[in-house]
């Protein structure tokens, strides 16, 4: 299907002073990386945990059908082009990949003994605050 005319469209750009701030979306898309990572974590967790026959298939192909339905709007509606969706994909794949391969040793130190984990814990949440990024121009989620 054609994309809409862009006299129907609406994308909402946050303005500071009548100035837009964010005029239009990037490489890659962020809607496509969260869908398929969030649909490729809740598959491999039901085929390590028994999601099989019947209901493993259904819900292996309803979140492939979500997927290709967020990809398809982000597209239709002029969010991104099709190059856009396609880097969101990739992505998405090498973090699925990287978590896979991964998640055994993740697995393993999170529930080893000892105080290296909740100390890790305290250290990246203090670095999350300390690094917290600052836009250079305000947004509406400073008023709150």
């Amino acid at each position: 299907l054609p994309r809409p005319d862009k006299s129907k469209v609406h994308v909402v750009a946050f303005s500071v002073g009548g100035q837009a701030v964010n005029e239009e979306y990037g490489l890659p898309s962020t809607h496509t990386i969260n869908t398929i990572c969030l649909v490729g974590f809740l598959c491999h967790y039901a085929n390590i945990y028994g999601a099989s026959g019947t209901n493993g298939a259904l819900v292996s192909m309803a979140s492939v059908l979500w997927c290709l339905i967020v990809a398809w709007g982000r597209i239709h509606l002029g969010a991104h082009s099709p190059i856009d969706v396609l880097a969101g994909t990739i992505v998405s794949g090498f973090i699925l990949a990287f978590f896979i391969v991964a998640e055994g040793a993740v697995d393993a130190w999170l529930i080893a003994d000892g105080m290296l984990f909740p100390l890790f814990q305290l250290a990246f949440v203090c670095s999350l605050i300390v690094c917290y990024p600052v836009p250079l121009q305000e947004t509406p989620s400073f008023t709150y």
